[in-house]
């Protein structure tokens, strides 16, 4: 019987950007790349934060429930339990979890072309 941690999962990237028109980004093909990796990073670093945001959340409610004897308790189980929780924020986050992750690179990405635009009104 393989044990579930020796199971290699698919990673999932749902919050990698893909360039809509590869055609028009050929006068500058490396500012178009360095672009699309910092929205790659600055989308990954928004759906991180939605991960702890909601592991945070599920810590929160976790603590809720009266502990019962039945599972056995001890410091195993409070490992388990954070790791499982630590999980499913994970995948919550990758698979569109709430919407936080989105909100907040949507506005940082609102940001960062105002700051832009700020610096070229000044040049």
């Amino acid at each position: 019987m393989e044990s579930l941690l020796s199971i290699s999962y698919p990673k999932l990237n749902y919050y990698e950007i893909k360039p809509k028109n590869p055609a028009s980004n050929s006068k500058t093909p490396a500012l178009a790349d360095n672009k699309l990796k910092d929205d790659n990073k600055l989308k990954k670093a928004c759906f991180e934060l939605e991960s702890l945001f909601l592991n945070q959340l599920m810590k929160q409610m976790r603590a809720t429930i009266p502990k019962s004897e039945m599972m056995g308790g001890g410091k195993s189980e409070e490992i388990y339990t954070a790791m499982l929780d630590s999980q499913l924020a994970k995948e919550i986050s990758l698979t569109k979890g709430i919407g936080l992750g989105e909100m907040i690179y949507k506005q940082m990405a609102k940001g960062k072309t105002e700051e832009k635009t700020e610096i070229n009104l000044k040049s």
